[in-house]
C-alpha cells in the first residue's frame, strides 16, 4: 500500500541518516478480517463494534445479497501471535498477509448460515461468471506462526462468542 511504501521509505532514509539504530526492522502485519471475542466492551458499552460490529450486521440480515466477491477471516487471537511473533523474532521483515483462505461469498452465506441458523437468508450470487477467490501465498504467514483457526472456526467460535455476549438472539 501507499502508506507502507511511505513507511519504508522512512525508514530507509532514516537507517541512511543514522537516526535509527542498524537492528530496527519494518514489519507489516496485513490482516483481512479480523473477527473474534473482543478485548474491550466496556469502551462500546458492550456492542460490538468494528469488524465484529459489521459482522453482527450481517448475521442480522444486514447483507441481503451475496456479491459475486470473495472475503477472508483471521482470528483475533490469530492475528495477535502474528503481531508478537514479528515482534520477538530477530529474522522477520517485511510483509506477511494475515488470513486463512478466500472463500466466495456464496460459501460463506452457507458457512453463516450453518453455524447461526436464525439468520436471514443470503440471496446466493446466480450469475455463471463467478468470481473464484484470490489466492494467497502463505507461506511466509506460516514461517511466522505455523498454523491458524480454520475459517469454520473463525466464524463458528464468533457467531458462539456473540451469542455469549447477548448480541445475537
Amino acid at each position: 500500500t501507499t502508506q507502507e511504501k511511505m513507511v519504508q521509505d522512512f525508514v530507509r532514509d532514516s537507517l541512511d541518516k543514522g537516526v535509527l539504530s542498524r537492528d530496527f526492522k519494518y514489519v507489516a502485519i496485513c490482516p483481512t478480517m479480523v473477527i473474534g471475542p473482543m478485548l474491550n466492551r466496556s469502551s462500546t458499552g458492550g456492542v460490538p463494534s468494528g469488524t465484529m460490529g459489521t459482522f453482527v450486521s450481517w448475521l442480522k440480515g444486514g447483507k441481503p445479497e451475496a456479491p459475486n466477491d470473495s472475503m477472508s477471516f483471521i482470528h483475533v487471537e490469530d492475528c495477535a501471535t502474528m503481531h508478537v511473533a514479528a515482534f520477538e523474532s530477530p529474522v522477520a521483515e517485511g510483509r506477511y498477509m494475515s488470513l486463512v483462505e478466500s472463500l466466495h461469498w456464496n460459501d460463506i452465506a452457507v458457512l453463516l448460515k450453518n453455524y447461526y441458523p436464525e439468520m436471514k437468508e443470503i440471496k446466493l450470487y446466480e450469475g455463471e461468471d463467478k468470481t473464484r477467490p484470490t489466492q494467497f501465498n502463505l507461506q511466509k504467514m506460516k514461517s511466522l506462526v505455523g498454523t491458524v483457526k480454520s475459517t469454520k472456526e473463525v466464524l463458528s467460535e464468533s457467531i458462539d462468542y456473540l451469542k455469549s455476549i447477548g448480541a445475537l438472539g
